[in-house]
């Protein structure tokens, strides 16, 4: 569970994200959660003078964009470990749910709305991004070779050893993910 400190973390850490595209946070709309700690509420009166207005209990309908995409993302990451649970039943497994959660959210926020031609990205940074991004997708849950770390650091191998082990792909990783920017 989520503590006042670890939520201004969170909105800092986002805050130099946005920054990085150029984007500034003017206020927040929340429920009424940990949102509503002393030290949170602090940190958005000192930080920037940044509002917060707070949704009615209960009343997920007036954040009703966020519980949309949350929704849609709920369901697509259930949709890729049935997927997953039917391909590859041997390596089936529900505690994985989170991996599927953020490559679920990724694909969201990296694909194009069939309407704007944007995706979630390019709208929030205002500007486009290259087509690449969902070019490094895959499968979620299907198998994955990875590179024995021997010769990702350069080095060689004896000539009959083994070059890879099996893995299962759960999604990009965060620190080689392609920038949206």
């Amino acid at each position: 569970m989520l503590n006042g400190s670890d939520t201004i973390w969170s909105k800092r850490s986002f805050e130099r994200e946005c920054a990085q595209d150029g984007v500034t946070i003017d206020s927040y709309h929340s429920d009424n959660g940990i949102f509503k700690a002393n030290d949170l509420v602090e940190e958005l009166q000192d930080r920037n003078s940044q509002r917060t207005n707070y949704s009615g209990v209960g009343a997920h309908h007036q954040n009703g964009v966020a519980e949309g995409a949350i929704h849609i993302i709920s369901d697509r990451a259930r949709t890729l470990m049935v997927h997953a649970a039917i391909d590859w039943p041997e390596e089936s497994d529900p505690g994985l749910w989170p991996f599927a959660m953020d490559y679920s959210a990724h694909l969201y926020n990296n694909t194009p709305n069939r309407t704007s031609k944007l995706s979630p990205n390019e709208l929030f940074a205002r500007c486009t991004q290259p087509v690449l991004t969902l070019d490094h997708s895959r499968v979620w849950g299907c198998p994955a070779y990875v590179l024995d770390l021997t010769l990702q650091d350069g080095k060689k191998l004896p000539k009959w050893n083994r070059r890879s082990r099996a893995g299962q792909f759960l999604g990009l990783s965060k620190v080689t993910r392609p920038q949206s920017h």
